[in-house]
C-alpha cells in the first residue's frame, strides 16, 4: 500500500481471493470458496389482486411464491384464504465473507455489496432437520418430490454466490480498503475546490439537508437516489479505469435524460392546471370550455419548453466542471 495515495482516489485490479468459509444458519456450506453467498427465502402463500370493470370490482386469488410475508387477514374476503405464519424465522439475505483480499487491499462490506456477478449455486445440502433438498436446488419444508403441488405455508431456498476472480475497483484509498469518493452538497468537490475532494471522513452520504415538506423530502430522496453523492465503481474481471469511468458517465447521462423529461411534464401540468379553473368557470358558454382548455394546453406546453430550457442551461452553466 503506497502511502501517498491515502485519500485520494485510485483504480485497482487483480484476483480477489476469500481467506475465510461462508455458510449460514441453516448449515449449507459452498463446496468452493466464494466472497459473498446470496440466500432467496420464498413462502408459498395466497395473494390478494383486483381488477376493475366500470363500477365493478372482482377480487381474485391465486397462490405463488413471494420473499414478502402476505397478511390473509387485510384481504377483502379472507376466508379460504389463509396464510400461516412463516415456519422458520429465515429470510433472504446477503452473507459477505469478512476476509477477502484483493492483493494487499482488504474488500469491506460497501464494497461487496456493489458486485452482481452471481452464479446459482447447485449440489445444496444442509444439516437443518425441517429442510430437505429439490433436484439439488433448492431447499424446501414440504415434500420435495411434490414439485407442482406446493402447500401453502411451504418454503423454497436457493442460493446465489460470487466466486473468486477477477475484478476492478474506482474508489477512495483509506490505509488499505476502499471507500466511495463523498462529493459535497454544494458542488466544491466537483472541481470548484480540491481541497475538500479527499477528506478522510466516513464512508457514509452527507446528511440530509432540513426538509420543508413531506413531497420536497421525497422528490430529495428519488433525485438522491438517481444521482447519488458518492462515487465507488466496482467491475467484475480487469477493467481499465477509462472504461469505468465511461460506462458510469453514460449510465448517469440516461438518467440525466429521464430527469429532464420528468420535469418538463410535471412543469407542464403544473401549468396546465393553474390555468385551468378559468375555462371551468366559463363552462356554461358553449364550446367555449373545451376551446380554452385546449388553448391553455398549447400555451402551457409552448411556456415549459421555453421555461425547461433556460432552467436546464441554468443548471449546466452553474454547476458544470471548469
Amino acid at each position: 500500500v503506497q502511502k501517498k495515495f491515502e485519500n485520494c482516489m485510485v483504480h485497482a485490479s487483480g484476483h480477489m481471493t476469500s481467506t475465510g468459509q461462508i455458510d449460514d444458519e441453516l448449515g449449507l456450506t459452498p463446496a468452493e470458496t466464494c466472497v459473498v453467498l446470496k440466500r432467496t427465502v420464498e413462502v408459498y402463500q395466497w395473494v390478494e389482486s383486483k381488477t376493475k370493470d366500470d363500477d365493478k370490482t372482482t377480487y381474485n386469488y391465486e397462490t405463488s411464491w413471494g420473499e414478502d410475508d402476505v397478511e390473509s387477514a387485510s384481504f377483502t374476503h379472507p376466508d379460504g384464504h389463509f396464510n400461516p405464519s412463516r415456519k422458520y424465522n429465515v429470510y433472504s439475505k446477503k452473507i459477505m465473507d469478512r476476509r477477502v483480499q484483493l492483493g494487499v487491499f482488504e474488500l469491506k462490506s460497501n464494497v461487496l455489496e456493489k458486485m452482481e456477478n452471481f452464479t446459482p449455486l447447485d449440489n445444496l445440502s444442509t444439516t437443518h432437520r425441517g429442510f430437505s433438498v429439490q433436484l439439488d436446488k433448492h431447499l424446501i419444508t414440504g415434500d420435495k418430490d411434490a414439485m407442482g403441488a406446493p402447500r401453502v405455508g411451504d418454503m423454497r431456498i436457493s442460493y446465489q454466490v460470487i466466486k473468486e476472480g477477477a475484478v476492478s475497483i474506482a474508489g477512495v484509498q483509506t490505509t488499505n480498503t476502499f471507500r466511495r469518493f463523498l462529493m459535497q452538497r454544494d458542488g466544491t468537490a466537483s472541481g470548484h475546490d480540491t481541497s475538500h475532494m479527499y477528506d478522510p471522513v466516513a464512508d457514509e452520504e452527507p446528511p440530509p439537508a432540513p426538509m420543508a415538506c413531506v413531497c420536497v423530502a421525497v422528490i430529495s430522496k428519488f433525485v438522491g437516489t438517481a444521482f447519488p453523492h458518492s462515487v465507488l465503481l466496482v467491475n467484475a474481471g480487469i477493467v481499465d479505469k477509462e472504461t469505468m469511468f465511461s460506462a458510469e458517465s453514460a449510465k448517469l447521462a440516461k438518467t440525466q435524460h429521464l430527469m429532464r423529461f420528468i420535469g418538463f411534464l410535471l412543469m407542464w401540468l403544473g401549468l396546465y392546471l393553474m390555468l385551468s379553473p378559468i375555462a371551468d368557470i366559463l363552462s356554461f358558454i358553449p364550446f367555449v370550455s373545451k376551446i380554452l382548455k385546449t388553448l391553455f394546453g398549447v400555451v402551457s406546453f409552448l411556456v415549459t419548453l421555453v421555461l425547461s430550457s433556460v432552467t436546464i442551461a441554468l443548471a449546466w452553466v452553474w454547476f458544470h466542471p471548469e
